[in-house]
């Protein structure tokens, strides 16, 4: 296809339809988009995940072969067409043309599960005016090529074509013996699950983020108030202060403010405000994102922490690869604070630890594309300890990256100041990776992604 000079507006119109309403497998106009649409063209382009092909391939029959019908395979595609767009009417189709010029044909899909609470699956089949064909000879393959396309066709009659995989204005998904005239599935563009990431803002003047901040994804602010203690005005027991996210996306422009804190009367004491997480949606088609926070009082009070008036800024990425591994636990229960490979099951916390020894352990993750560039990103990577205490509710602290082992990044738990301690018997606890906050890869007695059996440590009075 030659598509999409521009992006326009459309004006959805409140009567729905079915994909009954649209005709199957028939010779339709091309796109006429940007410099191609004429004063009546009713065809755009989408970049904004509201319509993306997931895949395209030949349909299996179940034994290793492929369906065919009067001498021509049966194609499938899957076209997730976003739920609101869905709920107003419209129906994921696809257009396609055999060879790179001549004729399209249009064929649309029945509602299918399987795009999860942010899309309506649309399964298309083709089995007209495809190639190659079932009964080709082999040889003529690689002569072969076809080009497809896939849109939502809207309720008022307008085509939104997708343009979230093959974003150059012109591109369409092109059909060749290299790729086996398949399309396969990108995971990482229009995630089917919103991806989550957390900023962390400490008290020791850190910034350090937990997981990628993605395109349609949620981000998570976690900010500690006792870097901006200036403002703190109260008035016969109110508390007359407060303190605040700016949160600018770029390049839209978007500006978000939100407190990020809450009042609360802890037992026994007055009105008192606290500090709270915040969560924000990250738009599609951002790029990067800005934040800073302001500090003020009905006194009149200001202060602001914005990294010297420069912002904090964030690159927004695609998201990451799964995890494919984890493993080589270490440890460093020693005086030389140093990594030493392998780890005991149990460890025994004894005298000797808790007064001479550092006490962490190390565990190595890989990240296919991730943790193996030349710059690794382990900020790209959820990574956490999780643990309970006497067989207790579960805590979970973030894990530290200690630097690039090979293809792996070393990722860390120190352990915290409570282990010193003698009020408990055991712990109980596991690693765990993830590349987009929901899903994770587990290891503790045994490999991920399960990890089987929490491992353990005990305390001893020795």
């Amino acid at each position: 296809m030659r598509l999409v000079a521009a992006v326009l507006s459309l004006a959805l119109v409140g009567c729905g339809a079915t994909s009954s309403d649209f005709s199957h497998d028939r010779a339709v106009q091309g796109p006429l988009i940007g410099d191609k649409a004429d004063a009546t063209s009713s065809d755009s382009a989408d970049r904004s995940c509201q319509v993306i092909v997931r895949s395209f391939t030949r349909k299996s029959d179940g034994n290793g072969g492929f369906v065919s019908q009067n001498g021509t395979f049966v194609w499938q595609a899957e076209v997730d067409v976003a739920v609101a767009l869905a709920k107003s009417g419209a129906v994921g189709a696809v257009i396609y043309r055999p060879g790179t010029a001549g004729t399209w044909y249009q064929s649309t899909g029945t509602a299918v599960d399987g795009g999860g609470p942010t899309f309506q699956r649309f399964l298309v089949e083709l089995s007209d005016h495809t190639t190659p064909t079932a009964a080709m000879e082999m040889r003529s393959w690689e002569y072969q090529l076809a080009e497809l396309s896939g849109l939502a066709l809207l309720p008022s009659g307008a085509r939104l074509f997708d343009h979230n995989r093959v974003s150059a204005d012109f591109d369409n998904y092109e059909l060749t013996p290299s790729n086996g005239f398949t399309i396969a599935e990108a995971p990482g563009i229009c995630p089917l699950v919103q991806p989550r990431s957390t900023l962390v803002f400490g008290a020791t003047w850190n910034e350090d983020q937990h997981g990628a901040i993605v395109p349609g994804g949620s981000l998570e602010i976690d900010y500690t108030l006792g870097r901006l203690p200036q403002c703190r005005y109260s008035s016969a027991g109110y508390q007359l202060w407060d303190l605040e996210a700016n949160v600018k996306f770029e390049p839209q422009g978007t500006l978000i403010i939100q407190p990020v804190t809450q009042v609360s009367t802890p037992l026994g004491m007055g009105p008192t405000r606290a500090g709270v997480p915040i969560t924000v949606q990250v738009p599609l088609g951002t790029t990067s994102v800005q934040i800073w926070f302001r500090n003020y009082g009905a006194d009149g009070c200001q202060s602001y922490d914005s990294n010297n008036g420069q912002n904090y800024s964030f690159a927004v990425t695609a998201l990451p690869n799964p995890i494919g591994w984890a493993g080589d636990w270490g440890n460093g229960f020693s005086r030389a604070c140093t990594h030493l490979d392998g780890l005991s099951e149990p460890i025994v916390i004894d005298e000797y630890i808790r007064e001479r020894a550092c006490e962490f352990i190390d565990v190595d993750a890989w990240v296919p594309g991730t943790t193996d560039l030349d710059v690794p990103h382990p900020e790209w990577i959820w990574a956490q300890v999780e643990y309970a205490k006497d067989g207790g509710a579960p805590a979970y602290d973030w894990l530290t990256p200690e630097g690039r082992v090979g293809n792996n990044q070393r990722f860390r738990w120190s352990l915290p100041y409570d282990f010193t301690q003698s009020d408990w018997t055991s712990y109980s606890y596991a690693f765990r990776f993830s590349n987009d906050g929901n899903t994770f890869f587990r290891v503790a007695k045994s490999d991920g992604p399960d990890g089987g059996d929490a491992r353990t440590i005990v305390y001893s009075q020795q």
